[in-house]
């Protein structure tokens, strides 16, 4: 009966283990806590890997920031050296860049060398040879006069024969009355003539004028006597030697002048030609053989000389009237130009009009450099707007692409040299 009594008890505690849910609260917890642990497993994984970008974040801009400073650095280096070479080697002031004002000079190409003699250098060089030619005149005048002194020998040679030269002491005892008064006047006359010393004292020492042969001859013996041929002899051939010596002295000064003329040339054909259509007296620089280069083969080659002295005269740029009168007379070729020497269209208005024109093309010329310079490009002028091209385009031309066509010439023509 225990037996029965124990196995139905161990039967019902057996039943309530699988029924009741037992310890529901231990596997609630024990799931959560599972939860739990994964999801802080899972933030200290991203924490971790927050870390690490942020890390590899800084680690790059740090790298970039320590790169960047290299090259700041290595560019201020590189501008302090740049700017060092900029103050041991200056830019050219002639340069072929064009700027605002549209000036333009030669092609470089065409210059040789960029000269580097000043104006005060030219006028040292005129100096030079201005004194040169003082000299040669000096050295001339004095030649003449040593020429004249052989000519008064010469005439005195040929005036008086061998006995005149031969005088007698003025104190002397000797009995000759045949001295020649008039022979004493003449020797007299050549030692003043001459300014020579020696001559005067024996003008006043000795008579001269011996006619008689014999008595020549007794007085070429006498100690009382004097023989002026040998003295006259010497002076003529001082005389020559100086004039000779001075005929040197001039080669070397006309020489002298040379070397000067050809520097002064070779530093005017030196110059950079500018012409600037902002500034129409500004000084071209152009010489005499440069304008027959440029104009060589055009009809306009002969008036080449005019235009510089065009410049010289009035001032205004040589190659800016030249460029109006190949704009204006088609490069010499037109009508006006040919038939009424009119090259720069003065007073041609219109193509009816007769135009203001002059007996010849150099006329012509200067006529319209002291026109351009008296009325358009001087402040009191009636037609002064300014000293460019676009200035003397608004009341010299109806056209207004006038001041562009000349212009283009103008560096057409520079284009030539």
């Amino acid at each position: 009966m225990r037996r029965k009594l124990v196995s139905s008890l161990l039967c019902m505690m057996m039943m309530c283990t699988v029924c009741t849910p037992a310890y529901a609260d231990e596997t609630v917890t024990a799931d959560t806590s599972v939860t739990t642990e994964v999801a802080a497993t899972e933030s200290t994984t991203a924490a971790a890997t927050t870390t690490a970008a942020q890390k590899k974040v800084q680690k790059v801009n740090k790298k970039a920031k320590q790169t960047k400073t290299k090259k700041k650095k290595a560019n201020t280096k590189k501008k302090k050296k740049e700017k060092k070479n900029s103050k041991k080697k200056k830019a050219p002031k002639n340069s072929n860049k064009k700027d605002s004002s549209f000036v333009q000079e030669a092609p470089k190409k065409k210059i040789t060398f960029v000269v580097k003699k000043t104006q005060g250098q030219l006028e040292k060089l005129a100096k030079e040879k201005r004194d040169a030619a003082g000299h040669v005149k000096e050295k001339k005048a004095e030649k003449k006069e040593y020429q004249e002194k052989l000519q008064m020998i010469q005439d005195f040679y040929t005036q008086w024969n061998y006995g005149a030269y031969i005088g007698i002491q003025s104190s002397s005892d000797q009995s000759l009355d045949n001295l020649n008064d008039p022979a004493d006047q003449t020797i007299k006359q050549l030692a003043d003539n001459l300014n020579d010393t020696e001559l005067m004292q024996a003008s006043m020492n000795y008579h001269f004028g011996l006619q008689d042969q014999k008595n020549i001859l007794i007085m070429m013996d006498s100690q009382d006597s004097i023989d002026l041929q040998p003295i006259i002899e010497k002076k003529k051939a001082s005389y020559q030697s100086s004039i000779q010596s001075i005929d040197q002295e001039i080669k070397k000064l006309k020489t002298s002048i040379q070397v000067a003329d050809h520097s002064m040339k070779l530093i005017e054909n030196k110059k950079s030609i500018v012409f600037d259509p902002m500034n129409l007296l500004k000084k071209s620089n152009l010489t005499k053989d440069k304008a027959k280069k440029i104009l060589k083969g055009t009809a306009l080659e002969d008036c080449s000389d005019y235009f510089i002295e065009c410049e010289e005269k009035y001032g205004v740029n040589a190659i800016g009237i030249m460029a109006i009168a190949v704009h204006e007379s088609a490069w010499g070729t037109s009508r006006r130009a040919q038939e009424d020497h009119n090259l720069t269209g003065y007073g041609v208005y219109s193509d009816s009009a007769k135009g203001i024109n002059a007996p010849s093309k150099e006329d012509n010329l200067l006529m319209t450099a002291k026109l351009l310079k008296e009325s358009y490009l001087t402040k009191s002028g009636s037609h002064y707007k300014g000293t460019s091209l676009m200035a003397v385009n608004e009341s010299y031309c109806t056209s207004g692409d006038w001041a562009i066509n000349v212009t283009t010439h103008a560096y057409t023509l520079m284009d030539r040299l």
